[in-house]
Protein backbone atom coordinates (compact mmCIF):
# COMPACT_ATOMS: atom_id res chain seq x y z
CA UNK A 1 0.00 0.00 0.00
CA UNK A 2 2.55 2.39 0.95
CA UNK A 3 4.76 2.04 -2.60
CA UNK A 4 1.05 3.74 -4.05
CA UNK A 5 1.05 6.68 -1.50
CA UNK A 6 1.79 10.29 -3.21
CA UNK A 7 4.42 12.38 -0.66
CA UNK A 8 1.80 14.11 1.77
CA UNK A 9 0.13 10.66 2.41
CA UNK A 10 3.50 9.08 2.83
CA UNK A 11 4.38 12.16 5.47
CA UNK A 12 1.68 11.49 7.64
CA UNK A 13 1.75 7.49 6.94
CA UNK A 14 5.56 6.64 7.84
CA UNK A 15 5.51 8.66 11.33
CA UNK A 16 2.64 6.31 12.29
CA UNK A 17 4.39 2.95 11.27
CA UNK A 18 7.54 4.16 12.84
CA UNK A 19 6.31 4.84 15.75
CA UNK A 20 4.53 1.58 15.91
CA UNK A 21 7.91 -0.27 15.36
CA UNK A 22 9.64 2.52 18.19
CA UNK A 23 7.10 0.88 20.24
CA UNK A 24 7.82 -2.97 19.51
CA UNK A 25 10.99 -2.63 19.56
CA UNK A 26 11.21 -0.54 22.82
CA UNK A 27 9.00 -3.42 24.14
CA UNK A 28 10.16 -4.89 28.03
CA UNK A 29 9.70 -8.42 28.47
CA UNK A 30 9.99 -7.38 32.33
CA UNK A 31 7.29 -5.40 31.94
CA UNK A 32 3.69 -6.06 31.65
CA UNK A 33 3.79 -9.42 29.70
CA UNK A 34 5.97 -10.96 32.49
CA UNK A 35 3.59 -9.55 35.54
CA UNK A 36 0.66 -10.99 32.97
CA UNK A 37 2.20 -14.23 32.90
CA UNK A 38 2.91 -14.72 36.48
CA UNK A 39 -0.60 -13.40 37.14
CA UNK A 40 -2.07 -16.20 34.95
CA UNK A 41 0.62 -18.91 36.34
CA UNK A 42 -0.73 -17.98 39.59
CA UNK A 43 -4.55 -18.61 38.47
CA UNK A 44 -3.69 -21.37 36.79
CA UNK A 45 -2.24 -23.39 39.77
CA UNK A 46 -5.45 -21.93 41.69
CA UNK A 47 -8.21 -23.65 38.88
CA UNK A 48 -5.46 -27.08 39.20
CA UNK A 49 -6.18 -26.90 43.03
CA UNK A 50 -9.61 -26.91 42.31
CA UNK A 51 -10.22 -28.59 39.16
CA UNK A 52 -10.54 -32.25 40.72
CA UNK A 53 -13.65 -31.07 42.62
CA UNK A 54 -15.46 -28.93 39.85
CA UNK A 55 -18.99 -29.70 38.17
CA UNK A 56 -18.35 -31.17 34.75
CA UNK A 57 -18.93 -27.44 32.39
CA UNK A 58 -17.04 -25.95 34.70
CA UNK A 59 -13.95 -28.58 34.37
CA UNK A 60 -14.84 -28.05 31.13
CA UNK A 61 -14.05 -24.07 30.96
CA UNK A 62 -10.78 -25.10 33.01
CA UNK A 63 -9.82 -27.00 30.57
CA UNK A 64 -10.08 -24.70 27.90
CA UNK A 65 -8.15 -22.35 30.05
CA UNK A 66 -5.18 -24.70 30.75
CA UNK A 67 -5.28 -25.33 27.19
CA UNK A 68 -4.90 -21.86 25.99
CA UNK A 69 -2.30 -21.19 28.89
CA UNK A 70 0.01 -23.59 27.51
CA UNK A 71 -0.44 -22.11 24.07
CA UNK A 72 0.40 -18.89 25.66
CA UNK A 73 3.07 -19.70 27.46
CA UNK A 74 4.41 -21.55 24.41
CA UNK A 75 4.64 -17.87 22.10
CA UNK A 76 5.81 -16.22 25.01
CA UNK A 77 8.76 -18.66 25.81
CA UNK A 78 9.62 -17.97 21.87
CA UNK A 79 9.40 -14.44 21.84
CA UNK A 80 11.76 -14.76 24.77
CA UNK A 81 14.13 -16.86 22.99
CA UNK A 82 13.56 -14.24 19.83
CA UNK A 83 14.59 -11.31 22.03
CA UNK A 84 17.92 -12.78 23.87
CA UNK A 85 19.06 -14.41 19.95
CA UNK A 86 18.60 -10.62 18.80
CA UNK A 87 20.27 -9.48 22.08
CA UNK A 88 17.45 -7.12 22.71
CA UNK A 89 17.85 -5.33 25.98
CA UNK A 90 21.24 -6.57 26.55
CA UNK A 91 22.07 -6.61 30.54
CA UNK A 92 18.32 -7.66 31.18
CA UNK A 93 17.39 -10.37 33.57
CA UNK A 94 14.77 -12.61 31.25
CA UNK A 95 12.43 -14.87 32.97
CA UNK A 96 12.48 -18.49 32.74
CA UNK A 97 9.51 -19.58 31.26
CA UNK A 98 8.40 -23.00 31.79
CA UNK A 99 5.60 -24.98 29.82
CA UNK A 100 2.80 -26.41 31.69
CA UNK A 101 2.86 -30.00 32.70
CA UNK A 102 1.33 -31.49 30.00
CA UNK A 103 0.90 -34.32 32.87
CA UNK A 104 -1.58 -31.93 34.52
CA UNK A 105 -3.53 -31.72 30.79
CA UNK A 106 -3.91 -35.25 31.06
CA UNK A 107 -5.15 -35.35 34.56
CA UNK A 108 -7.49 -32.67 33.71
CA UNK A 109 -8.83 -34.25 30.73
CA UNK A 110 -9.21 -37.63 32.21
CA UNK A 111 -11.66 -35.85 34.82
CA UNK A 112 -13.80 -33.98 32.01
CA UNK A 113 -14.41 -37.66 30.64
CA UNK A 114 -15.21 -39.08 33.66
CA UNK A 115 -17.23 -36.60 35.29
CA UNK A 116 -20.94 -36.77 34.51
CA UNK A 117 -22.42 -33.91 32.31
CA UNK A 118 -25.45 -33.72 34.76
CA UNK A 119 -26.67 -35.37 37.64
CA UNK A 120 -29.62 -37.89 36.84
CA UNK A 121 -32.33 -38.23 39.23
CA UNK A 122 -34.81 -40.79 38.11
CA UNK A 123 -37.92 -39.31 37.10
CA UNK A 124 -41.37 -40.00 38.56
CA UNK A 125 -44.79 -38.97 37.62
CA UNK A 126 -47.00 -37.38 40.15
Amino acid sequence: RNRRLNTPDLLDQLPVLQELLHHLLNCKIAGESVKLYIAITDGILNLIDKHFGMQHHHAVRALEIYRKAGEQVSLLSEFCEICRGLHHGQGQKYLKIKPLPESFLIAMEEYVKETPEVLALPYTSV
